[in-house]
């Protein structure tokens, strides 16, 4: 999910996001693979699979005349549009207006916080008059919130077919999923949805006695220090057709390259770790 600050009059006028001269949202998502038809909001959803909104509904050509009580309640909007419709992850395009609305202190990058319970990233502006930032660099934003909703999504559909196949029920968090007794052999007991985890907290809820493993679905944790060791990096992979899994399956080694060799696309890494 795409979310901006409110739409231009030009938005307005032809019905799609960001359509203002100079705007360089979408030359930037062609470029990144995000969308793959220019400035067609009904196509980005039915094909892409990426949805549009805003802060705010109020059509305004100067998005500084949106008033800070506005954004703040444009957010609680928002986050209940993610909660109901939970896409993988939620892209904010506008950093200001974020820490207005959000988080003051935020930085432009994936969040340490889920936004609706899903994870969020934050970009700069890219809007025209926000010209100290390339559309190189824009780019490289919206490939890397793609990347991290296409993980976590991977992440997600894993953890249901864990807690489908692994012996025991799992429980929900926003940031992960955890099986309350062990699992059965080779299914984890934590699986995790966001790059930002509490680990104590996560540890406290698995039987971590010899055999215990961690999902680590980012490859973002260091449980050494829990007396964990890495069993083995592996990676994300769009299979070329969805399987009884879905849409996405975890590999490595040969499988891996086999996959890939099939028509798969890496997503992304992940890792196992396991307490000997």
């Amino acid at each position: 999910m795409i979310c901006g600050v409110n739409p231009s009059p030009a938005s307005a006028a032809a019905g799609v996001g960001y359509a203002r001269p100079g705007n360089r949202f979408w030359p930037a998502a062609l470029a990144a693979g995000v969308v793959t038809a220019d400035r067609d909001g009904d196509h980005a959803l039915r094909v892409d699979r990426v949805g549009f909104t805003d802060f705010v509904g109020r059509v305004e050509a100067d998005a500084s005349k949106i008033s800070n009580d506005e954004l703040v309640a444009g957010a609680v909007e928002v986050e209940r549009l993610v909660r109901r419709w939970k896409p993988g992850a939620i892209c904010f395009t506008a950093l200001g207006p974020y820490r207005v609305a959000v988080n003051r202190r935020c930085v432009a990058g994936v969040q340490p916080q889920p936004f609706g319970g899903r994870p969020a990233y934050v970009m700069p502006s890219t809007s025209g008059r926000n010209a100290a930032v390339s559309l190189a660099t824009l780019t490289d934003h919206l490939r890397a919130a793609a990347t991290l909703a296409d993980t976590a999504m991977a992440a997600r559909d894993n953890a249901k077919w864990c807690s489908k196949m692994g012996g025991v029920k799992g429980r929900w968090t926003d940031t992960y999923w955890y099986a309350p007794r062990r699992t059965t052999e080779f299914y984890p007991d934590a699986v995790t949805l966001h790059p930002t985890v509490d680990v104590e907290e996560m540890l406290t809820r698995v039987d971590l006695s010899p055999g215990a493993s961690i999902k680590d679905s980012f490859a973002t944790l260091d449980l050494a220090p829990f007396g964990f060791e890495v069993l083995f990096d592996a990676e994300w992979v769009r299979l070329a057709e969805s399987g009884e899994k879905g849409e996405f399956d975890w590999f490595h080694g040969k499988e891996l390259a086999r996959e890939l060799a099939s028509g798969g696309e890496p997503v992304a890494s992940l890792r196992i770790w396991m307490k000997p």
